[in-house]
């Protein structure tokens, strides 16, 4: 049996991979061992996979959730992963424990995704200007969203839009200026928010250059 080489990884990063698990509906496995145990203590095969992010008094918390069941992992741990063309394989581990968790058979798609992350890893906080514990949560966030979560956001900011622009031709001078300013800043959240998603970017629009072009 060959010994993989685990790649040090970190909590944001353990985040968007179980998201791509569960966007890409691909099961996943667990083997949770006590660190004085050489038997595993948890052994879960092929369930559903999603995650929360629980902020506490004492600290906050990442909840892991197979199936019917949930594991949480306060943030002194430590991260690791190995992507192969086809699985993901990650380790969350402290002094007192080590869960592994195996996905099943991924898509190519799926697994260009889960090594997209190393494109925002070369992204430094401060040049985009989050500056907020709140602000990176929903960076995090809206990275683990689906084409329906998208396209249903975006649809309901443009009908906002659509209203206001409605508004603005029906309303008094002086107040049509601040209408307009309404619809553009909405128009650019709706289309920023499709293109931070790759398969909304990939259905809605042709190129990548922020131009909106819709598919019928």
């Amino acid at each position: 049996m060959s010994t993989i080489q685990m790649i040090k990884s970190g909590v944001d990063e353990a985040i968007h991979l179980f998201g791509v698990m569960n966007k890409f509906s691909v099961p996943c496995s667990l083997e949770l061992k006590l660190s004085e145990w050489s038997d595993p203590l948890v052994s879960i095969v092929g369930e559903s996979v999603r995650i929360e992010y629980i902020e506490g008094n004492e600290g906050d918390s990442l909840v892991v959730i197979l199936g019917e069941s949930e594991f949480c992992f306060n943030l002194n741990i430590s991260v690791s992963k190995y992507i192969t063309d086809f699985q993901i394989t990650m380790c969350i581990a402290n002094d007192e424990y080590s869960a592994w968790f195996s996905s099943g058979v991924i898509s190519q798609k799926g697994i260009a995704e889960a090594n997209d992350y190393k494109e925002y890893e070369e992204v430094n906080d401060f040049e985009l200007g989050i500056g907020t514990e709140h602000e990176l949560r929903l960076v995090e966030f809206i990275r683990t969203l689906d084409f329906d979560d998208v396209l249903d956001a975006t649809t309901a900011i443009n009908k906002e839009a659509e209203f206001a622009e409605t508004k603005s031709s029906r309303c008094l001078p002086y107040a049509v200026k601040g209408f307009k300013e309404r619809v553009s800043r909405l128009k650019q959240l709706s289309l920023l928010l499709g293109m931070a998603i790759n398969d909304y970017r990939s259905e809605v629009f042709l190129g990548e250059d922020g131009n909106e072009t819709k598919v019928d």
